[in-house]
């Protein structure tokens, strides 16, 4: 600053000064405590207290669940999802030497690659059977569930800023109130914590129990990053490509996560437009999508060479017909995340605060992870419209964010009592609403859920295709001719520890899902000489038609009425379920079946010329 400015600097200071009624120059103030900067300390202190408090809980509750696992002797089957088998099956071959197959035969891609290759570690090592699907849920306890629930008492305890809002007329009893409203926000967090069903969610040997930990990192970023420095600000090249190389990895983990990666870019795209289009702001963008971008183009490129279709052969065969309603049903969900990204994104970079708001600090979360909240409303569309199989573990990313919404709402009605209340009541009092709604919900929650999460009859299927599949590999002969099919070929093939082919094509070959389309599987099968068959199904009669209908289709109808059953298991299940035993909820009687096909019949597709 040069004299001058310096001389009209003063100059003006001592005419505000004389106007206030001062004859001279403004007095230079003694050095005070900053009350902002002493708030900021403040905040600071109490945010790592609460985060603390969180992460005891997380830590608590993750060191429960292990112990579940460990010792209750049905807990994998408790846990998984049939489809989880899949991903032990393909890791344990890959492991092995057996290449990505799950029945060892026909080459699949049908998994997202992140978990699978974490999987097959404890198979190189050695592991098999169920100790190995064991140990596989613990580590998805510890990175799904665990390492998740910290990022979320992060993001909430930073969010809030350590109850900075609630104030008392001295210290101690500011300190008391910060305690109370600290204890709340921890029964809360646990009660959710320890529920059975969020559990299942991230925690079911699938890939959502990894990919969750990565999109809660992302999510955890979003959080802290203001409108003043957004994801194009100059924080260093090795920040932004760190970022780019977690969205890549968030991608491999589940590849779904290209919805992300674009919500993302787009809001990013609109942080350079409005903030200038430098050449700084240009290169953030190249090392923030950079990466991700070469390594989906390799994973498109790889698929392609190795397995003739770029995209997940168990995408394409559940993928819907792309009829003018279904696209107008999805183009209704591009419409709501594009409404949802903009308005977040105006709001985020407005420049008003939101102090006072009635949830200013979900409102302020939901206004920075607007990216996300987009991508949440493409992932419900294009699971209920664009595919034709609907699974909890896909909405994942949603009860994510839900999850983190709800932590940040509670807090701020916590908040709000305790700031908008009367001086004179008691924080314990002032909150005791709130503590009672949510603590009855929530644990009515835990019991019902406790409950299902050990039925005995949702536990049945799961139990019943181990057996099928133990039975399998103890009573069928070890050798090239012992190939099975069957639809639902999770747990089976996977304890069977023999060639089981897929049925329903989710982990099958390319080839398959084009024989499929064009009419020819039984000719398919019948040329990898299917020797068995094995299924749960309604068991009219001690039968499953559905089961000889396969034969008869593969290998004519003599073979399918000579075909032999070689064990028959009924059993009750009151889950919903599809196929052949019905789509029906509630209790009702399934069997699981081996159907064994006769030896002349698999010995003529041997011999046919067709299948040389």
């Amino acid at each position: 600053m040069s004299q001058q400015d310096q001389q009209d600097q003063q100059v003006g200071r001592d005419r505000r000064g004389r106007h206030r009624g001062q004859t001279g120059p403004m007095p230079i103030p003694a050095p005070t405590a900053n009350p902002a900067t002493d708030d900021d300390v403040d905040s600071g202190a109490e945010s790592t207290r609460l985060f603390r408090v969180l992460a005891i809980v997380a830590a608590g509750t993750t060191v429960a669940w292990v112990a579940v696992l460990l010792l209750w002797g049905d807990a994998p089957a408790a846990f998984t999802f049939d489809d989880a088998y899949y991903y032990f099956g393909i890791a344990r071959n890959l492991a092995t030497g057996h290449g990505s197959s799950f029945d060892g035969i026909n080459p699949t891609n049908g998994y997202h690659p992140l978990w699978l290759l974490v999987a097959a570690v404890p198979y190189a090592l050695g592991a098999n059977g169920a100790g190995a699907a064991r140990g596989l849920l613990a580590l998805q306890l510890v990175v799904g569930w665990g390492a998740t629930l910290v990022i979320l008492g992060r993001i909430a305890a930073t969010t809030l800023g350590g109850w900075a809002a609630v104030r008392r007329p001295d210290p101690a009893a500011t300190a008391a109130a910060r305690r109370a409203a600290t204890a709340t926000l921890a029964v809360v967090f646990a009660l959710v914590a320890v529920n059975p069903f969020m559990v299942k969610v991230f925690v079911n040997g699938l890939e959502t129990g990894l990919s969750v930990t990565l999109l809660a990192f992302l999510l955890l970023i979003g959080a802290g990053t203001r409108a003043d420095r957004g994801w194009l600000a100059p924080r260093g090249h090795g920040w932004r490509l760190g970022v780019g190389a977690l969205l890549a990895l968030t991608f491999l983990a589940r590849t779904d996560s290209v919805l992300l990666i674009g919500t993302l870019g787009l809001w990013c795209l609109a942080e350079w437009w409005r903030g200038g289009r430098s050449r700084d702001r240009t290169v953030g963008l190249v090392e923030l999508f950079g990466p991700p971008a070469v390594v989906i183009g390799a994973y498109l490129v790889a698929n392609q060479v190795w397995f003739g279709t770029a995209s997940q052969v168990s995408g394409l065969v559940k993928r819907a017909e792309l009829t003018p309603t279904v696209l107008a049903t999805f183009t209704l969900f591009l419409a709501g995340a594009a409404f949802i990204g903009v308005r977040a994104f105006r709001s985020a970079h407005r420049g008003r605060s939101r102090r006072g708001a009635r949830f200013e600090h979900a409102g302020a979360f939901a206004a920075r992870t607007g990216w996300f909240g987009a991508f949440c409303v493409l992932v419900l569309g294009y699971y209920t419209v664009l595919q034709t199989q609907i699974w909890l573990w896909y909405f994942a990313p949603v009860v994510l964010y839900a999850l983190a919404l709800f932590l940040l709402a509670i807090g701020d009605m916590v908040e709000i009592a305790l700031r908008d209340g009367k001086a004179d009541r008691s924080p314990e009092r002032l909150l005791a609403p709130v503590q009672v709604l949510f603590v009855v919900l929530l644990g009515a929650a835990l019991v019902v859920q406790g409950q299902v999460f050990r039925d005995p009859e949702q536990l049945s299927l799961q139990l019943a295709d181990r057996d099928l599949g133990l039975w399998i590999r103890d009573n069928l002969p070890d050798t090239d001719d012992t190939r099975v099919a069957s639809w639902d070929a999770g747990a089976v093939g996977y304890f069977a520890d023999r060639p089981v082919v897929n049925l329903d094509g989710l982990v099958n070959s390319r080839a398959y899902y084009d024989a499929m389309r064009n009419g020819t599987a039984a000719a398919f099968l019948r040329c990898e000489r299917i020797r068995y068959v094995a299924n749960h199904g309604g068991g009219a009669d001690g039968e499953d038609p559905s089961i000889r209908q396969l034969i008869s289709d593969v290998y004519g109808p003599a073979a399918g009425a000579a075909a032999t059953v070689r064990y028959r298991r009924p059993f009750i299940y009151s889950g919903t379920m599809t196929g052949s035993a019905g789509s029906d909820s509630g209790p009702r009687e399934v069997t699981a079946f081996v159907y064994e096909v006769p030896a002349d019949a698999v010995a003529r597709a041997a011999a046919d010329p067709a299948c040389s």
